[in-house]
């Protein structure tokens, strides 16, 4: 703890955003929740943050006969935000990027869109652009572009490029566990997901996250239903995965919701797609 707090007191501590230090103190507080929570109080008060004290201290009294996890510990910290803070947060990070794509050919370009000044800009290039059918998702001032294959040959990749979004660089990331393309990517809790997709045109059902502190890819719980060309999005702590496609080279359709529960390490069937099918998005949207 002592360590700790001289590393948060120190006056030149530099970070991209102050979601970047509060991570941290959730991960250090969820290791073990027991003896540390009551540390939480003291640890936030070395950060710059307009947060309400009065709500937080509440709140996770109120939970202390549930289990505090990781999550549930993020989720109350956040909600103890004070709404200007939130406001000005949510202003200063909103940035748009378009990560190559497909036009008879990959590309390789990279779009930036400020909507503050309206103006696009273009970004470096990806370095390894000679693949298609990617899964794109961000963590902090990184993008992450996961697996795809060679437009030549169709073999499924395992490689990860990451975009930081600061320096415009391209660095080659750690490989997954498990080569895929039309998988779903998306970001919970700090770390980096990839679902499903399809590899050797089979629906590939294994799942896996990268942890960017531990710096190794993590398997997690197989899905219900292996699918490709699904869409996947994060509401409430849950990933949903929704609809896509299964069966060999997608000849058939899929129209369940799955979704994954990190604290449990559990996929479930929620519901039905009211849009089976691929070329559908969803996203998660809720107030705070």
């Amino acid at each position: 703890l002592e360590k700790f707090l001289f590393i948060l007191s120190r006056k030149n501590l530099s970070v991209w955003k102050e979601e970047a230090i509060i991570e941290p103190v959730i991960k250090w507080t969820a290791h073990d929740v027991e003896n540390r929570i009551e540390c939480l109080y003291n640890l936030l008060s070395y950060i710059n943050i307009d947060i309400d004290p009065v709500y937080l201290k509440t709140a996770l009294g109120l939970q202390r006969s549930c289990l505090l996890t990781e999550n549930k510990i993020r989720s109350l910290i956040y909600n103890a935000l004070n709404p200007m803070h939130k406001e000005i947060s949510q202003r200063s990070t909103a940035t748009m990027y378009i990560i190559g794509g497909y036009y008879w050919h990959p590309l390789s370009e990279v779009h930036i869109w400020d909507p503050l000044t309206n103006v696009w800009i273009q970004g470096a290039e990806i370095p390894d652009y000679t693949r298609e059918s990617y899964g794109v998702t961000c963590l902090g001032p990184n993008i992450y572009v996961t697996g795809g294959y060679r437009t030549d040959n169709i073999e499924a990749l395992d490689t990860v490029w990451i975009y930081n979004s600061e320096s415009d660089e391209w660095t080659e990331g750690l490989p997954m566990l498990n080569a895929r393309y039309y998988h779903c990517a998306v970001t919970l809790g700090g770390c980096v997901y990839a679902l499903g997709g399809y590899r050797k045109g089979a629906p590939a059902e294994e799942a896996e996250f990268y942890d960017p502190l531990k710096e190794k890819w993590i398997p997690i719980a197989n899905m219900i239903k292996g699918v490709g060309n699904a869409t996947a999005c994060v509401l409430h702590d849950v990933i949903y995965v929704i609809g896509g496609h299964c069966g060999y080279r997608g000849s058939c359709t899929y129209d369940k919701v799955q979704s994954y529960n990190s604290d449990i390490n559990e996929w479930s069937l929620i519901t039905s797609s009211p849009h089976p099918g691929k070329k559908t998005w969803y996203v998660g949207a809720f107030s705070i």
